[in-house]
């Protein structure tokens, strides 16, 4: 299980921090206006690609996982599917930048932006994760982004090249989705499997549906700030989030790597699923209280050193955000749980009503309260979720605790306390490194390592096939 997190997370990790090069290098390039079309073009493609993302994605790497078979014609089936479903999301895209009241460059910048269905319809890193074979799909995400920030760095000197951008990221896409496709079709046949892609799809409409309805927590408050308040809010909100993005992305890769464990312990006891989820929760908690903590801390010398002075406006709705970060954290194994277990239905309605309630808050709050309020709807309908998933996962007859809370808790206390006694007038990358390492020494102390991030553990589910 650790290898597993770490083939596919330390890709996740390594991947998002150059492309977090690339993004301070747009903050700062850019400026705050540059940086909010840049955001809310991301937002609103980053929304229409859920459909190729959140259905295939997770259901395909579940069927993978359960029958490892046949991988070539199941690939070019999805790949077909996701194609045509991927140029009508282009064109939908097209034409709903007609009606925006935007400047030209902001619409130009969008369309570019929705290039990126065209990549994401060819990755195929959703067959490695369904293998648990990740090492892979972590070379190709730093290859694709390596790729990107070079490009930045190379063509986008301020901002009158802002339609460089959308550009390098497509290109960097393409790349890594070429990389991870070659080996998946080298020796076999290109006849896609169209029904059973199609089945993977009609498995998944659910699934897409709660993911588009969650997606709106994200999509939603950047789409309003940028109507009510404009690109600079939309830019410094951005700012915020995309800090707050990486830490997500390591607990997505923690998930990820318990999916295959959990499809295959939930059709066995709940017992053994009721371990493994703890575990799950264990190491994720591990990982998100000190993060939590620290960031909150640490907010505003992170905002201002990564990205700029001007961005230190956003503090306060960074450090309600990183609350929702911990959230996500811990969310993220009971959703992979409930997907396990074929509650996708379950799933799609819970994300409803986090979206409903954080659709009303941003309605009520952005008006009056800006960014912040946007942040405070954020943090609302993550809890919110958070909640409702674990009731449904009790109903599961799965045995679950907050046990695994304690350790970290006690742990990122005494890095508070260090934090606050060097007190804020010291380095902020000082503070940072020696938080860092006061947490380790002390969960260490007392016992605290997650029991699957301890080198001699060893997942004794099952190897996937050798062959990729």
């Amino acid at each position: 299980m650790l290898e597993n997190f770490l083939s596919l997370g330390s890709g996740i990790v390594i991947s998002k921090a150059v492309a977090f090069i690339g993004t301070a290098y747009l903050a700062r390039r850019l400026g705050v206006y540059g940086f909010g079309i840049i955001g809310l073009a991301t937002a609103v493609c980053g929304y229409f690609a859920i459909a190729l993302r959140a259905g295939f994605g997770p259901v395909g790497a579940r069927e993978v996982a359960r029958h490892p078979g046949q991988i070539a014609p199941l690939s070019a089936g999805v790949m077909v599917l996701r194609l045509a479903l991927g140029c009508g999301a282009l064109l939908l895209t097209f034409l709903g930048t007609l009606l925006l009241d935007k400047p030209e460059v902001v619409k130009w910048v969008v369309v570019l932006t929705a290039l990126t269905y065209i990549s994401l319809s060819l990755d195929t890193s959703w067959v490695y994760k369904g293998l648990a074979k990740n090492r892979r799909v972590g070379i190709s995400l730093i290859m694709g982004q390596a790729i990107y920030v070079t490009a930045l760095l190379l063509l986008v000197r301020g901002p009158e090249d802002i339609l460089w951008v959308p550009l390098c990221l497509v290109f960097g896409e393409l790349v890594a989705a070429v990389y991870l496709a070659v080996p998946l079709f080298r020796d076999s046949s290109w006849a896609p499997d169209l029904p059973k892609a199609w089945s993977i799809f009609r498995a998944s409409v659910p699934l897409v549906i709660g993911h588009l309805l969650r997606a709106l927590i994200n999509v939603f408050d950047v789409v309003l700030l940028a109507l009510l308040l404009g690109e600079v809010a939309v830019g410094l909100y951005t700012a915020a989030y995309r800090i707050c993005f990486l830490v997500i992305l390591i607990g997505h890769s923690l998930q990820i790597a318990y999916l295959p464990a959990l499809s295959r312990a939930a059709h066995r006891s709940s017992a053994r699923a009721s371990q493994l989820v703890g575990r799950a929760l264990e190491f994720s908690a591990a990982l998100a209280v000190p993060m939590t903590t620290g960031g909150i801390l640490l907010a505003g010398p992170l905002l201002i050193h990564l990205f700029g002075p001007e961005y230190g406006q956003g503090t306060d709705a960074f450090r309600l955000l990183l609350v929702s970060v911990a959230f996500i954290f811990l969310n993220g194994v009971f959703s992979q749980t409930l997907l396990a277990h074929d509650r996708i239905r379950i799933l799609m309605w819970i994300q409803a009503l986090g979206a409903a309630l954080n659709v009303v808050l941003n309605l009520i709050l952005i008006p009056s309260h800006g960014i912040v309020g946007a942040a405070v709807a954020t943090v609302a309908a993550e809890g919110l979720i958070l909640t409702l998933d674990y009731f449904a996962c009790r109903r599961l007859g799965l045995d679950l605790s907050f046990g695994f809370l304690i350790k970290p808790i006690v742990a990122s206390a005494v890095m508070v306390g260090l934090l606050l006694w060097l007190g804020p007038e010291s380095n902020w990358l000082l503070r940072l490194v020696a938080g860092i390492v006061t947490y380790s020494v002390t969960l260490t102390l007392i016992g605290g390592i997650p029991e699957d991030a301890r080198p001699s553990r060893v997942e004794a589910a099952g190897s996937p096939p050798a062959d990729l």
